[in-house]
Protein backbone atom coordinates (compact mmCIF):
# COMPACT_ATOMS: atom_id res chain seq x y z
CA UNK A 1 0.00 0.00 0.00
CA UNK A 2 0.99 3.55 -0.91
CA UNK A 3 0.61 4.55 2.56
CA UNK A 4 3.44 1.86 4.12
CA UNK A 5 5.97 2.78 1.47
CA UNK A 6 5.48 6.77 2.31
CA UNK A 7 5.89 5.73 6.07
CA UNK A 8 8.23 3.37 5.40
CA UNK A 9 12.42 3.78 7.25
CA UNK A 10 15.04 4.82 5.15
CA UNK A 11 16.23 7.76 2.63
CA UNK A 12 13.51 8.80 0.22
CA UNK A 13 14.00 10.59 -3.21
CA UNK A 14 11.98 13.95 -4.44
CA UNK A 15 11.01 14.65 -8.43
CA UNK A 16 10.01 17.29 -9.22
CA UNK A 17 9.32 18.91 -12.67
CA UNK A 18 8.61 22.44 -14.47
CA UNK A 19 6.45 23.54 -16.69
CA UNK A 20 7.27 24.74 -19.74
CA UNK A 21 5.43 23.14 -22.86
CA UNK A 22 6.40 21.36 -25.64
CA UNK A 23 9.93 22.36 -23.88
CA UNK A 24 8.85 19.37 -21.47
CA UNK A 25 11.23 17.44 -24.14
CA UNK A 26 14.03 18.69 -22.09
CA UNK A 27 12.94 17.00 -18.80
CA UNK A 28 12.47 14.00 -20.15
CA UNK A 29 15.79 13.32 -21.87
CA UNK A 30 17.59 14.20 -18.26
CA UNK A 31 14.46 11.67 -17.28
CA UNK A 32 15.84 9.21 -20.01
CA UNK A 33 19.46 9.20 -18.24
CA UNK A 34 18.18 9.17 -14.63
CA UNK A 35 15.83 6.26 -15.28
CA UNK A 36 18.74 4.22 -16.92
CA UNK A 37 20.83 4.93 -13.77
CA UNK A 38 18.48 3.96 -11.35
CA UNK A 39 16.70 1.42 -13.26
CA UNK A 40 19.71 -0.06 -14.77
CA UNK A 41 18.74 -2.72 -17.66
CA UNK A 42 15.53 -3.85 -15.60
CA UNK A 43 13.08 -3.66 -18.77
CA UNK A 44 9.83 -3.89 -16.13
CA UNK A 45 12.20 -0.94 -14.14
CA UNK A 46 10.54 2.24 -13.66
CA UNK A 47 11.00 6.08 -11.71
CA UNK A 48 8.27 5.31 -9.30
CA UNK A 49 9.87 2.55 -8.00
CA UNK A 50 12.85 4.68 -7.08
CA UNK A 51 11.22 7.50 -6.21
CA UNK A 52 8.97 8.45 -3.07
CA UNK A 53 7.28 11.71 -4.02
CA UNK A 54 6.88 12.27 -7.99
CA UNK A 55 5.17 16.12 -8.50
CA UNK A 56 4.87 18.50 -11.71
CA UNK A 57 3.45 22.00 -13.03
CA UNK A 58 1.76 22.19 -16.48
CA UNK A 59 3.76 20.24 -18.78
CA UNK A 60 5.79 18.35 -15.52
CA UNK A 61 2.11 17.23 -14.04
CA UNK A 62 1.91 15.06 -17.29
CA UNK A 63 5.27 13.58 -17.30
CA UNK A 64 4.80 12.96 -13.27
CA UNK A 65 1.88 11.57 -13.53
CA UNK A 66 2.11 9.05 -16.44
CA UNK A 67 6.03 8.11 -14.37
CA UNK A 68 3.51 7.48 -10.92
CA UNK A 69 1.78 5.25 -13.03
CA UNK A 70 4.59 3.46 -14.19
CA UNK A 71 5.51 4.41 -17.64
CA UNK A 72 8.71 4.30 -19.09
CA UNK A 73 10.46 7.17 -20.30
CA UNK A 74 10.83 6.10 -23.83
CA UNK A 75 7.05 6.08 -23.66
CA UNK A 76 6.19 9.51 -22.76
CA UNK A 77 8.63 10.85 -25.24
CA UNK A 78 7.28 8.62 -27.88
CA UNK A 79 3.83 10.26 -27.23
CA UNK A 80 5.05 13.78 -26.80
CA UNK A 81 6.51 13.39 -29.80
CA UNK A 82 3.54 11.79 -31.64
CA UNK A 83 0.85 14.17 -30.19
CA UNK A 84 2.47 17.36 -29.98
CA UNK A 85 1.63 18.68 -33.61
CA UNK A 86 -1.77 17.74 -32.64
CA UNK A 87 -2.13 19.30 -29.53
CA UNK A 88 -0.47 22.73 -30.56
CA UNK A 89 -2.83 23.04 -33.87
CA UNK A 90 -3.70 26.78 -33.36
CA UNK A 91 -7.30 28.15 -34.60
CA UNK A 92 -7.63 29.64 -37.43
CA UNK A 93 -9.62 32.20 -36.01
CA UNK A 94 -6.84 33.19 -33.62
CA UNK A 95 -8.33 36.29 -31.75
CA UNK A 96 -7.48 37.77 -28.10
CA UNK A 97 -11.01 36.95 -27.57
CA UNK A 98 -10.00 33.11 -28.17
CA UNK A 99 -7.64 30.69 -26.74
CA UNK A 100 -5.09 30.00 -28.71
CA UNK A 101 -5.41 25.97 -29.22
CA UNK A 102 -8.43 23.63 -28.44
CA UNK A 103 -8.26 21.25 -25.58
CA UNK A 104 -10.28 18.52 -27.09
CA UNK A 105 -6.45 17.10 -28.53
CA UNK A 106 -4.95 17.63 -24.93
CA UNK A 107 -7.49 15.78 -23.26
CA UNK A 108 -7.07 12.61 -25.87
CA UNK A 109 -4.08 12.95 -24.85
CA UNK A 110 -4.41 12.23 -21.26
CA UNK A 111 -7.17 9.86 -21.74
CA UNK A 112 -4.43 8.01 -23.43
CA UNK A 113 -1.63 8.31 -21.47
CA UNK A 114 -2.85 8.34 -17.62
CA UNK A 115 -3.62 5.11 -17.14
CA UNK A 116 -0.98 2.25 -16.12
CA UNK A 117 1.11 0.80 -19.54
CA UNK A 118 -1.27 -1.52 -21.12
CA UNK A 119 -4.37 -0.43 -19.85
CA UNK A 120 -7.30 -1.22 -22.53
CA UNK A 121 -10.30 1.37 -23.82
CA UNK A 122 -13.08 1.65 -21.71
CA UNK A 123 -11.79 1.86 -18.36
CA UNK A 124 -12.99 4.31 -15.85
CA UNK A 125 -10.68 7.15 -15.57
CA UNK A 126 -7.76 6.69 -12.61
CA UNK A 127 -8.95 8.35 -9.60
CA UNK A 128 -6.30 10.44 -7.51
CA UNK A 129 -6.62 7.62 -4.53
CA UNK A 130 -6.64 5.05 -6.96
CA UNK A 131 -3.66 2.38 -5.86
CA UNK A 132 -2.36 2.24 -9.72
CA UNK A 133 -0.29 4.97 -8.71
CA UNK A 134 2.87 3.75 -7.49
CA UNK A 135 4.00 6.22 -5.64
CA UNK A 136 3.18 9.56 -4.18
CA UNK A 137 1.96 12.42 -6.65
CA UNK A 138 1.49 16.08 -6.50
CA UNK A 139 -0.21 18.29 -8.92
CA UNK A 140 0.10 22.37 -9.26
CA UNK A 141 -2.25 24.27 -10.24
CA UNK A 142 -4.17 27.20 -9.88
CA UNK A 143 -7.80 27.92 -9.08
CA UNK A 144 -9.03 30.94 -10.80
CA UNK A 145 -12.42 31.15 -9.61
CA UNK A 146 -10.26 31.68 -5.85
CA UNK A 147 -6.97 33.12 -6.85
CA UNK A 148 -5.25 30.35 -4.86
CA UNK A 149 -2.77 28.31 -5.83
CA UNK A 150 -3.83 24.71 -5.34
CA UNK A 151 -1.19 21.61 -5.07
CA UNK A 152 -3.34 18.37 -5.01
CA UNK A 153 -1.59 15.32 -4.02
CA UNK A 154 -2.24 11.33 -3.47
CA UNK A 155 -0.81 11.48 0.50
CA UNK A 156 -3.38 9.43 2.72
CA UNK A 157 -2.34 12.14 5.37
CA UNK A 158 -3.01 15.60 3.78
CA UNK A 159 -5.40 18.01 4.48
CA UNK A 160 -8.65 17.16 2.11
CA UNK A 161 -7.51 13.94 0.47
CA UNK A 162 -10.16 12.26 2.59
CA UNK A 163 -13.91 13.09 2.73
CA UNK A 164 -14.88 15.44 5.25
CA UNK A 165 -18.24 16.82 7.41
CA UNK A 166 -19.41 13.51 6.22
CA UNK A 167 -19.55 15.11 2.43
CA UNK A 168 -18.21 12.89 -0.40
CA UNK A 169 -15.75 15.51 -0.89
CA UNK A 170 -12.53 14.36 -0.96
CA UNK A 171 -9.44 14.98 -3.21
CA UNK A 172 -9.19 11.46 -3.53
CA UNK A 173 -12.41 11.25 -6.15
CA UNK A 174 -11.15 13.69 -8.75
CA UNK A 175 -9.92 12.17 -11.45
CA UNK A 176 -6.20 12.19 -12.33
CA UNK A 177 -7.15 13.51 -15.74
CA UNK A 178 -9.17 16.46 -14.84
CA UNK A 179 -6.14 17.23 -12.54
CA UNK A 180 -3.63 17.02 -14.39
CA UNK A 181 -5.73 18.98 -17.74
CA UNK A 182 -6.11 21.91 -14.79
CA UNK A 183 -2.54 22.35 -14.32
CA UNK A 184 -1.80 22.39 -18.38
CA UNK A 185 -4.31 25.03 -18.75
CA UNK A 186 -2.02 27.49 -19.67
CA UNK A 187 -4.22 31.00 -19.85
CA UNK A 188 -4.12 32.66 -23.36
CA UNK A 189 -3.16 28.46 -25.07
CA UNK A 190 -6.10 26.84 -23.02
CA UNK A 191 -9.38 27.44 -21.83
CA UNK A 192 -9.63 27.04 -18.07
CA UNK A 193 -10.32 23.14 -16.31
CA UNK A 194 -13.69 23.43 -15.01
CA UNK A 195 -14.75 19.95 -12.84
CA UNK A 196 -16.52 19.34 -9.83
CA UNK A 197 -15.60 18.86 -6.42
CA UNK A 198 -17.79 17.38 -4.39
CA UNK A 199 -21.22 18.67 -2.98
CA UNK A 200 -22.18 21.54 -1.12
CA UNK A 201 -23.51 21.73 2.27
CA UNK A 202 -26.45 23.54 1.38
CA UNK A 203 -27.26 21.65 -1.81
CA UNK A 204 -25.77 21.20 -5.54
CA UNK A 205 -22.75 20.57 -6.66
CA UNK A 206 -19.43 22.62 -5.74
CA UNK A 207 -16.85 23.10 -8.80
CA UNK A 208 -14.22 24.91 -9.45
CA UNK A 209 -12.16 27.06 -12.48
CA UNK A 210 -8.34 25.65 -12.83
CA UNK A 211 -5.48 27.37 -14.63
CA UNK A 212 -1.70 26.33 -15.54
CA UNK A 213 0.16 26.39 -11.80
CA UNK A 214 2.78 27.59 -14.09
CA UNK A 215 0.95 31.51 -13.54
CA UNK A 216 2.34 31.38 -9.59
CA UNK A 217 5.37 31.07 -7.55
CA UNK A 218 5.59 27.35 -8.43
CA UNK A 219 6.06 26.21 -12.08
CA UNK A 220 8.88 24.43 -10.35
CA UNK A 221 7.75 23.15 -7.68
CA UNK A 222 10.94 21.69 -5.73
CA UNK A 223 9.62 24.04 -2.27
CA UNK A 224 6.17 22.84 -2.42
CA UNK A 225 7.06 19.32 -2.72
CA UNK A 226 9.77 19.96 0.55
CA UNK A 227 6.46 21.01 2.34
CA UNK A 228 4.52 17.99 1.86
CA UNK A 229 7.45 15.59 3.08
CA UNK A 230 8.38 17.70 6.15
CA UNK A 231 5.02 19.88 7.64
CA UNK A 232 3.08 18.02 10.17
CA UNK A 233 0.04 18.83 8.07
CA UNK A 234 0.80 16.19 5.51
CA UNK A 235 1.56 14.23 7.56
CA UNK A 236 5.17 12.52 6.05
CA UNK A 237 7.85 14.22 8.23
CA UNK A 238 10.36 12.83 6.59
CA UNK A 239 13.85 12.97 8.02
CA UNK A 240 16.36 15.52 6.48
CA UNK A 241 20.05 15.42 6.22
CA UNK A 242 22.06 14.82 2.84
CA UNK A 243 22.22 10.89 3.33
CA UNK A 244 18.48 10.63 4.04
CA UNK A 245 16.50 12.78 1.64
CA UNK A 246 17.10 13.88 -2.16
CA UNK A 247 15.54 16.44 -4.35
CA UNK A 248 15.96 15.76 -8.15
CA UNK A 249 14.50 18.86 -9.73
CA UNK A 250 14.60 18.92 -13.35
CA UNK A 251 13.82 21.86 -16.01
CA UNK A 252 12.90 22.56 -19.43
CA UNK A 253 15.18 25.44 -20.43
CA UNK A 254 16.44 28.47 -18.57
CA UNK A 255 17.10 31.76 -20.31
CA UNK A 256 16.87 35.80 -19.56
CA UNK A 257 13.56 37.71 -20.56
CA UNK A 258 15.09 40.81 -22.64
CA UNK A 259 12.47 43.63 -24.05
CA UNK A 260 13.18 44.08 -27.37
CA UNK A 261 15.08 47.26 -27.63
CA UNK A 262 13.08 50.73 -28.75
CA UNK A 263 15.71 52.27 -31.35
CA UNK A 264 15.25 56.41 -31.53
CA UNK A 265 12.52 57.24 -34.15
CA UNK A 266 14.68 59.95 -36.37
CA UNK A 267 16.92 57.86 -36.40
CA UNK A 268 15.45 54.15 -37.10
CA UNK A 269 11.92 55.15 -38.15
CA UNK A 270 10.30 52.18 -39.83
CA UNK A 271 12.57 49.69 -36.69
CA UNK A 272 10.64 52.01 -34.38
CA UNK A 273 7.42 51.30 -35.79
CA UNK A 274 8.18 47.24 -35.55
CA UNK A 275 8.70 47.60 -32.52
CA UNK A 276 6.63 49.76 -31.13
CA UNK A 277 4.04 46.90 -30.33
CA UNK A 278 5.75 46.07 -27.29
CA UNK A 279 5.10 48.63 -25.76
CA UNK A 280 1.35 48.67 -25.77
CA UNK A 281 0.08 48.54 -22.22
CA UNK A 282 -1.48 44.77 -22.44
CA UNK A 283 1.97 43.35 -24.31
CA UNK A 284 4.06 45.13 -21.17
CA UNK A 285 1.43 43.49 -18.40
CA UNK A 286 2.32 39.85 -20.49
CA UNK A 287 5.82 40.47 -20.51
CA UNK A 288 5.95 41.61 -16.77
CA UNK A 289 3.84 37.95 -15.68
CA UNK A 290 6.36 36.43 -17.44
CA UNK A 291 8.83 38.34 -15.41
CA UNK A 292 7.30 37.29 -12.39
CA UNK A 293 7.04 33.73 -13.34
CA UNK A 294 11.05 33.56 -13.62
CA UNK A 295 11.49 35.60 -11.01
CA UNK A 296 9.66 32.49 -8.97
CA UNK A 297 11.50 29.97 -10.57
CA UNK A 298 15.03 31.82 -9.64
CA UNK A 299 14.07 32.11 -6.20
CA UNK A 300 12.75 28.80 -5.95
CA UNK A 301 16.56 27.85 -7.28
CA UNK A 302 18.07 29.95 -4.90
CA UNK A 303 16.48 28.64 -2.33
CA UNK A 304 16.92 25.01 -3.01
CA UNK A 305 20.60 25.78 -3.23
CA UNK A 306 20.80 27.57 0.00
CA UNK A 307 19.40 24.95 2.20
CA UNK A 308 20.84 21.69 0.69
CA UNK A 309 24.00 19.92 -0.79
CA UNK A 310 24.56 19.33 -4.65
CA UNK A 311 27.52 17.83 -5.81
CA UNK A 312 26.97 19.55 -9.20
CA UNK A 313 25.26 22.93 -8.09
CA UNK A 314 23.69 25.12 -10.84
CA UNK A 315 25.25 28.08 -11.66
CA UNK A 316 22.53 30.87 -10.37
CA UNK A 317 23.66 34.51 -11.37
CA UNK A 318 26.50 36.71 -10.80
CA UNK A 319 25.58 37.89 -7.46
CA UNK A 320 25.74 34.20 -5.56
CA UNK A 321 27.55 31.86 -8.03
CA UNK A 322 26.85 28.09 -7.36
CA UNK A 323 25.84 27.59 -3.51
CA UNK A 324 27.88 24.05 -2.64
CA UNK A 325 26.69 23.58 0.75
CA UNK A 326 23.93 25.61 1.37
CA UNK A 327 24.01 28.44 3.92
CA UNK A 328 20.35 29.19 5.46
CA UNK A 329 20.19 25.81 7.57
CA UNK A 330 22.74 24.76 9.99
CA UNK A 331 23.37 21.74 8.02
CA UNK A 332 22.19 20.63 4.71
CA UNK A 333 18.41 19.35 4.79
CA UNK A 334 19.04 17.34 1.91
CA UNK A 335 21.09 16.60 -0.98
CA UNK A 336 20.08 18.68 -4.41
CA UNK A 337 20.55 17.45 -7.92
CA UNK A 338 18.94 20.19 -10.79
CA UNK A 339 19.43 19.64 -14.23
CA UNK A 340 18.45 22.08 -17.06
CA UNK A 341 19.67 23.76 -20.30
CA UNK A 342 20.66 27.39 -19.87
CA UNK A 343 19.78 28.74 -22.96
CA UNK A 344 21.73 32.24 -22.79
CA UNK A 345 25.18 30.35 -21.46
CA UNK A 346 24.97 27.48 -24.68
CA UNK A 347 24.08 30.91 -26.90
CA UNK A 348 27.89 32.61 -25.70
CA UNK A 349 29.17 29.03 -25.68
CA UNK A 350 28.61 28.80 -29.71
CA UNK A 351 26.47 25.32 -28.88
CA UNK A 352 23.55 27.28 -30.61
CA UNK A 353 22.84 30.31 -32.24
CA UNK A 354 21.21 33.40 -30.66
CA UNK A 355 18.33 32.86 -32.94
CA UNK A 356 17.64 29.57 -31.36
CA UNK A 357 17.94 30.54 -27.92
CA UNK A 358 14.78 32.90 -28.80
CA UNK A 359 13.12 30.34 -30.83
CA UNK A 360 13.71 28.13 -27.81
CA UNK A 361 11.66 29.85 -25.32
CA UNK A 362 8.12 29.38 -26.99
CA UNK A 363 6.01 27.19 -25.25
CA UNK A 364 4.05 25.89 -28.06
CA UNK A 365 6.90 24.89 -31.02
CA UNK A 366 6.51 21.39 -31.70
CA UNK A 367 9.14 22.00 -34.35
CA UNK A 368 11.85 22.61 -32.05
CA UNK A 369 11.39 19.72 -30.03
CA UNK A 370 13.62 17.05 -31.72
CA UNK A 371 16.26 19.41 -31.41
CA UNK A 372 15.82 20.35 -28.19
CA UNK A 373 15.60 16.68 -27.25
CA UNK A 374 19.16 16.32 -29.09
CA UNK A 375 20.67 18.84 -27.03
CA UNK A 376 19.33 17.49 -23.76
CA UNK A 377 20.51 14.38 -24.67
CA UNK A 378 23.95 15.36 -24.57
CA UNK A 379 23.63 17.43 -21.74
CA UNK A 380 22.01 14.74 -19.84
CA UNK A 381 25.31 11.96 -20.32
CA UNK A 382 27.42 14.57 -19.23
CA UNK A 383 25.66 15.80 -16.26
CA UNK A 384 23.49 12.83 -14.67
CA UNK A 385 26.17 10.89 -12.89
CA UNK A 386 25.00 7.87 -11.33
CA UNK A 387 26.84 8.27 -7.95
CA UNK A 388 25.01 11.31 -7.44
CA UNK A 389 21.80 10.02 -7.78
CA UNK A 390 23.15 7.37 -4.45
CA UNK A 391 22.59 8.52 -1.28
CA UNK A 392 26.30 9.29 0.58
CA UNK A 393 26.96 6.71 3.85
CA UNK A 394 25.70 8.67 7.24
CA UNK A 395 28.47 11.49 7.41
CA UNK A 396 30.18 10.58 4.57
CA UNK A 397 30.20 13.98 2.54
CA UNK A 398 31.16 14.48 -1.32
CA UNK A 399 33.31 17.11 -2.71
CA UNK A 400 31.63 19.15 -5.70
CA UNK A 401 31.77 19.14 -9.07
CA UNK A 402 34.59 21.73 -10.20
CA UNK A 403 33.34 23.42 -13.54
CA UNK A 404 34.34 26.71 -15.34
CA UNK A 405 32.39 29.76 -14.52
CA UNK A 406 29.05 30.19 -16.35
CA UNK A 407 29.40 33.10 -18.78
Amino acid sequence: MLSERLSRAGPKRILALDGGGTRGVVSLAFLLEVERSLCGEDPDGSLADHFDLIGGTSTGAIIAAGLALGWRVADIVAMYMHFAEQVFRPRWQRWLLLNWYRAQPLEHLLRLCLQPPGTPEGVPDVLMGDPALRTGLAIVTKRVDTGSVWVISNLPGAPHFVDRRGQPNGNWRIPLRDIVRASAAAPMFFEPAEFELGPRIGGGAHRGRFVDGGVSPFNNPALRMLELARLPSFGLCWPTGRERLMIVSIGTGRYRLREPVLPRFDERPLAWLGRLPSRLPLVQAIFALRGTITDGEMHTLRLLHALGSSPAPAYLDGEVGRMAEGGLAGAPLFTLLRYDLDFDAMASAGTITGTEARRFQSFDAPEEMPRLFALATEAARRDVVAAHLRFPAPGMSEAPVSRPPAP
